[in-house]
Formats: structure tokens, C-alpha cells, sequence
């Protein structure tokens, strides 16, 4: 099984926005903070995020 980066989308994104993000990453969208995950493998998954798209 290869395993690939997160993707870590911003929580305040309307659903139809993440739909649209699932059709071109061509894969699910889960929506989730830092709190929200494992303290096990918290660390890790930040440390492998990479920011896709930064609106400013």
C-alpha cells in the first residue's frame, strides 16, 4: 500500500468547495484539525503536510 500526503484543507470551507477539491485531487477530502487526530501519529502527519493553496 503506498501511502500518500495529507491533504490539510482550511475547517471554514463550504461543502460544495470540498466536493469540487475531491474532484481535483481525484480523491476524498477529510477535514480535520491537528486536535482532531491521534496524539500516536499527530506529529507525523504535520510534519508531512504540505500546503497545496493559500488564499490571502
Amino acid at each position: 500500500m503506498i501511502m500518500s500526503s495529507p491533504i490539510i484543507v482550511n475547517i471554514n470551507i463550504p461543502i460544495k468547495e470540498i466536493k469540487e477539491l475531491s474532484h481535483l485531487f481525484q480523491r476524498k477530502v477529510d477535514l480535520r484539525t491537528p486536535e482532531d487526530l491521534s496524539s500516536y501519529f499527530r506529529q507525523e502527519v504535520l510534519c508531512s503536510a504540505v500546503v497545496s493553496y493559500v488564499n490571502s
